[in-house]
């Protein structure tokens, strides 16, 4: 959270003057719940700041040996906070 985020939406804001779409960010290891919702807060943060709207098309995609369980789980505890 203290450098990927950070990078990535400063890629992504050069990417939007230059006519660009930035697509998505991926988190694969960690609590990727927790992870999920803390990049959404940051990017909705520098929304606020820089006015560019276009950073709410941003996809947060997660890995990490997704399967059935590790989904079911994952959505019930986003539900939950």
């Amino acid at each position: 959270m203290n450098s990927g985020i950070i990078n990535y939406l400063a890629v992504a804001l050069a990417m939007i003057v230059n006519g660009r779409k930035p697509k998505g960010v991926r988190l694969d290891s960690g609590d990727l719940c927790v992870l999920s919702k803390e990049c959404r807060k940051v990017i909705n943060q520098v929304i606020d700041i820089t006015g560019k709207k276009e950073l709410n098309n941003i996809k947060i995609v997660a890995s990490d040996g997704l399967n059935e369980t590790k989904i079911k789980d994952f959505i019930q505890r986003v539900l939950k906070l």
